[in-house]
């Protein structure tokens, strides 16, 4: 099933300016949110990743050709810093997986990963040995991105794919998140307990914390596009301005104003 018509999620912005994103091909999109890349930079920036309901296999690359290999699970909290500057050469190929396809192309479990960062070997060994094998410091983004889309569209198992699990994904999407969890059971003719394991061993989120996510995602997009704050309580459904900025800054770090000037670059954010 293909939710991209549903959702697209967003990042804070990212202050390293050789920061690129690029789609995967059609039939990897379903799957796979995008691939991304970066360089190190000789000047300091401020850092701030936000949850974006994705995860990401990251392959940091070096001059002296080292490469090391992260997993980076799903987040429900927002994480900021200050990023040095780097002196020596580097470069940074990763692909962002909508968390709910993952197990699609694994068949493995998330629990216990949320907001953890972890070796990538333990999940997807094959590929991330394939990519070890095939890129290097002078590689291009390009070159990284279709020895992936190969490996990748080899991976997607029919199988692992569960009827009920994509059901609730679309019910929670097309509601933009403003969905009672009794209801989504309903819904998808499921108990509530069955519904939150399928959520929790899928995505290491229950049914109520994924469709909080949802709900931010879609107010961090209404955000952006400086829809009225008003106007997204209600669509949203939530019980007024206060518990959207409250529940905003939760999950973002910082409010509304500052997240659009960080996101924009227009100056530094004081993060608080």
């Amino acid at each position: 099933m293909d939710l991209r018509n549903l959702y697209v999620p967003l990042i804070a912005g990212n202050r390293n300016y050789t920061y690129i994103e690029r789609g995967a091909n059609t039939a990897l999109a379903p799957y796979v949110r995008c691939y991304w890349y970066c360089e190190s930079i000789p000047e300091e920036y401020d850092s701030l990743v936000i949850p974006d309901t994705c995860v990401d296999i990251i392959f940091t690359v070096n001059r002296e050709g080292s490469i090391t290999t992260t997993f980076c699970g799903v987040n429900d909290k927002p994480e900021v810093g200050h990023t040095a500057a780097f002196l020596t050469e580097r470069k940074v190929f990763a692909v962002r997986f909508y968390v709910w396809s993952f197990s699609i192309l694994t068949g493995d479990t998330l629990q216990n990963t949320r907001n953890l960062y972890l070796d990538a070997d333990i999940y997807m060994s094959y590929y991330v040995n394939e990519i070890k094998n095939n890129i290097c410091i002078d590689s291009e983004f390009d070159e990284f991105i279709n020895i992936s889309n190969k490996i990748l569209i080899k991976q997607i198992k029919e199988k692992f794919i569960d009827s009920n699990f994509m059901n609730a994904l679309y019910h929670v999407l097309k509601s933009k998140g403003n969905i009672r969890i009794d209801t989504l059971a309903d819904q998808c003719f499921i108990g509530k307990r069955q519904l939150e394991r399928l959520f929790r061993t899928r995505m290491d989120l229950s049914p109520k914390q994924f469709t909080n996510l949802i709900r931010y995602q879609n107010a961090w997009r209404g955000i952006l596009l400086s829809q009225d704050i008003n106007e997204l309580v209600l669509q949203l459904g939530y019980s007024d301005q206060s518990h959207l900025l409250r529940e905003f800054k939760n999950y973002h770090g910082i409010t509304p104003y500052e997240a659009k000037i960080f996101a924009y670059g227009m100056e530094k954010t004081a993060f608080r």
